[in-house]
């Protein structure tokens, strides 16, 4: 007898056309099917994504967006055709996020480090090097964000759309890739990968002295140069695991379809690096008269030298803007007061509305965190 509970009933077919309506696709008894959770349609409906073709199954079972199924095709005596669940997998995002949570860290804090790799004893090898110096020379600078179509370029290439550029090029925009984040990271991963592993033996033991000290001096078969090596992948790893955080935490869900985006985009100011957070929120809402409205938040954080922590936030609703300006440096929310004024004419001559305009003694409202799972991320079943 089948546990009902494993079991889903396919009652029709979904798309974009209306050839997606016809009959479902034969289907055999005993037949072994892959599938995955595109979209939930109610609390007893799923789609599923099967051999390219989109089916809806009812179904009890709690599944999630993303989950992998593994199915069997159920003799039912030719009714509604039914499957049976013989193996679920955690979500696609769920497998990631497992994967990058331990590596990742602050993207800035990453890119320190392998900013200053390039001016240490020992170096890594020279195409790394290189390669090193590419990146970081293609981050943006601070002085772009005053420049709007410099900005949006620098948004375009952070990492998190790098996957989107490749699908749907751009020919207003470089080649895909050419500048993106995320595409550096990923060819000085490649390039840390092509070098030959016996290229640095290593001696991991670390000698000590006599009183039972280690001896910080390097001791023979020790290799700084691989040790550097490895030191640089561990960051190219933790930076890549950032980016796709951010990404992850930028998709839509059903529960809320409308826009998160995640942004870190650290900047160049002469020899450093600076933090720049951007976290860009839509919000749907009803007007009494029944009708949709939309408002984009923006949060700014950013950390200038002299400057403090600053952290800002615009709303836009239709033509009207409203900003919020802080600083943990009273000084600098001085410095904002003083020119509050200047910055509503700057707003009004690019023609928005202002609303409200003002310096914050505490910080505004904190932006939407990074959304992680609301699955266990650790299994503690034995």
């Amino acid at each position: 007898m089948e546990i009902r509970q494993t079991l889903l009933a396919l009652v029709g077919r979904t798309g974009p056309t209306p050839q997606d309506g016809r009959p479902l696709p034969p289907l055999q008894p005993g037949q072994r099917l892959e599938a995955w959770v595109t979209a939930r349609q109610s609390a007893t409906q799923v789609v599923l994504q099967v051999e390219g073709k989109k089916l809806v199954a009812e179904t009890a079972l709690p599944l999630r967006v993303g989950d992998r199924l593994s199915l069997e095709v159920v003799d039912n005596g030719g009714k509604i055709p039914q499957l049976k669940i013989l193996e679920q997998g955690a979500s696609l995002t769920l497998q990631t996020l497992r994967s990058v949570l331990p590596k990742q860290e602050p993207l800035i804090q990453a890119l320190r480090f392998l900013a200053a790799t390039r001016g240490t004893e020992p170096a890594p090898p020279g195409s790394v090097t290189d390669r090193l110096a590419t990146l970081i020379t293609t981050l943006p600078q601070r002085s772009d964000l005053v420049h709007p179509q410099r900005l949006r370029q620098a948004i375009q290439q952070s990492g998190l759309f790098y996957e989107a550029s490749l699908s749907h090029p751009s020919p207003s925009t470089p080649a895909p890739g050419s500048l993106d984040l995320k595409f550096q990271l990923l060819q000085l991963a490649r390039l840390i990968g092509r070098t030959p592993a016996g290229a640095f033996p290593k001696n991991r033991h670390p000698a000590t002295s006599p009183a039972g000290r280690e001896e910080p001096l390097a001791q023979p078969g020790a290799n700084p140069a691989a040790e550097a090596l490895e030191s640089v992948s561990a960051k190219v790893s933790a930076a890549l695991s950032r980016l796709v955080l951010n990404q992850l935490a930028s998709l839509p869900v059903p529960e809320h379809p409308a826009l998160l985006w995640h942004l870190e985009l650290p900047l160049r100011n002469g020899d450093q690096l600076e933090p720049f957070k951007l976290t860009i929120e839509e919000e749907r809402t009803k007007t009494a008269a029944g009708r949709s409205s939309t408002q984009w938040s923006v949060w700014v954080e950013m950390a200038p030298p002299r400057l403090g922590n600053i952290r800002i936030k615009l709303t836009l609703r239709q033509n009207q803007v409203s900003a919020y300006l802080w600083s943990e440096s009273p000084r600098t929310r001085a410095l904002f007061q003083r020119h509050l004024e200047t910055l509503g004419q700057n707003l009004r001559a690019r023609g928005l509305e202002t609303d409200r305009i003002q310096t914050l003694k505490e910080p505004p409202q904190s932006p939407p965190p990074l959304p992680v799972s609301d699955e266990p991320l650790v299994d503690e079943s034995i």
